[in-house]
């Protein structure tokens, strides 16, 4: 049962781990602390049974969830901290976990590691265009929540580059040397690039 006052009961309530009610949010979830690169907890990852996941806080950092990767090389970013936890088990090298929710602090991280190259999930919108934003390429990583490592190596190496907004309604990208504009609804094609 969970105590009715006390400092228990109000970290709890800090972490927004409690309703109007007073009953855990997180009640059915599996619960994972997010450390700080010393060891702290700085918050915690609620995945429920469907594989939703929550954050508590909502802007807590993600990126420590992950080995530090090595600048100059390719990183898979993860929009969320079980996806993170996946891919560093699945030995897959350079993961980045990033949330959108605290944007600002995250893309600082990465932008100090300075990768060659981002693999994105096509599903990740917000993360997508904040990486883009840092002039770094960025390719669609198409693989399943199941996928093995070899699969996901596999779709590395089959990724494509991923559209840049250009405006509004304009999104452009390349692939298989042409250049591809889809613009309020009308789709151009540029050949021989």
């Amino acid at each position: 049962a969970l105590p009715r006052t006390g400092g228990a009961r109000r970290a709890l309530n800090d972490l927004a781990l409690l309703d109007a009610q007073g009953a855990l949010t997180v009640a059915g979830c599996l619960v994972v602390p997010i450390p700080d690169p010393q060891g702290q907890v700085i918050g915690l990852a609620a995945i429920a049974p469907g594989g939703t996941e929550h954050l508590f806080p909502a802007d807590v950092p993600l990126h420590a969830l992950c080995p530090r990767p090595v600048g100059g090389r390719p990183v898979v970013m993860a929009d969320c901290g079980l996806e993170a936890m996946r891919l560093v088990q699945a030995a897959v090298p350079g993961v980045l976990a990033l949330n959108a929710e605290a944007a600002d602090a995250e893309l600082a991280v990465m932008s100090k590691t300075r990768p060659t190259k981002a693999y994105v999930r096509p599903h990740a919108t917000s993360l997508l265009s904040a990486v883009q934003r840092l002039e770094v390429p960025c390719f669609l990583l198409d693989a399943g929540p199941r996928a093995t490592s070899d699969d996901l190596r596999a779709a590395m190496d089959a990724a494509q580059p991923a559209p840049v907004t250009v405006g509004a309604d304009c999104t452009a990208r390349i692939q298989d040397d042409r250049l591809l504009v889809n613009c309020a609804g009308r789709r151009y094609e540029l050949r021989d690039l």
